[in-house]
Order: structure tokens, then C-alpha cells, then sequence
């Protein structure tokens, strides 16, 4: 429920107050799907052929990219669209002291610290 309310909160920011999301972000936009996107994609390409050029579609799967994701970057990022600063701390802390915990190969419960990545399945996760 709270990384429910942060999100909403960041994306109305991002939406109303600070710069905006590229006019391309569909995905966590109010009133944009998948299927807008598409429809833009095709709609561009169609009048790309019409005028006699070549459209070529790229798309890029980054492996990891959840995984990798450096908090600093999230802070810097927020700070770049103006995010108030009592909500970058509030993501800040959302990170801080998170573990990696997990049974090694004889069994035995470790722990590591964490200084990448999002929680996967979180509503932030796909915000990040």
C-alpha cells in the first residue's frame, strides 16, 4: 500500500509539476497503454512508407536492468525532474539497509547488503 501511494505520488509530480516524461513514455502514464504505443509506432511507420522511405522498428531488452539499477541513479534522476526533496527521502529510505538473503549451496542462510536494484514485483520497480 505504501509503494502504492509513493508511486502515485511521484507520477503525478512527474506529470504535473516537474519536466515531464518524454511524450514517447507510455508505459505508467495516465490516460497512455501498450496498445497506444503500438498504435503510434504503426501510424509513424505507415506514413514513413507512404512517403516512399524505409521504417525500421529497434526494440532493446535489457538484460538485468531491474537488477542493476543503481540507487544513486534513482536520486540523481529524481533530482534532475524536481522531485521535492522530502520524497526523495522517503525513496532513499525506501533502499537504505536492504539485504539479499538466500541458502548457499551447503545450506546455510547468508545475508549481503545491497546497493543495486529494485524489488521485483514492487509498484516503484517499474517507476525506476
Amino acid at each position: 500500500m505504501f509503494e502504492r501511494i509513493i508511486a502515485s505520488r511521484l507520477v503525478w509530480h512527474l506529470s504535473r509539476e516537474g519536466p515531464n516524461l518524454s511524450d514517447g513514455q507510455f508505459d505508467f502514464r495516465e490516460g497512455r497503454s501498450t496498445v497506444d504505443a503500438i498504435l503510434r509506432v504503426r501510424s509513424l511507420s505507415e506514413a514513413i512508407v507512404e512517403e516512399g522511405r524505409v521504417a525500421l522498428g529497434v526494440s532493446l531488452d535489457i538484460t538485468n536492468a531491474f537488477n542493476t539499477l543503481f540507487w544513486e541513479y534513482v536520486g540523481r534522476t529524481m533530482e534532475h525532474h524536481g522531485i521535492p526533496s522530502y520524497r526523495q527521502a522517503v525513496v532513499a529510505d525506501y533502499f537504505r539497509n536492504r539485504r539479499l538473503v538466500y541458502w548457499d549451496q551447503e545450506e546455510v542462510l547468508r545475508g549481503r547488503g545491497m546497493s543495486c536494484g529494485v524489488p521485483q514485483g514492487s509498484v516503484l520497480c517499474q517507476l525506476m
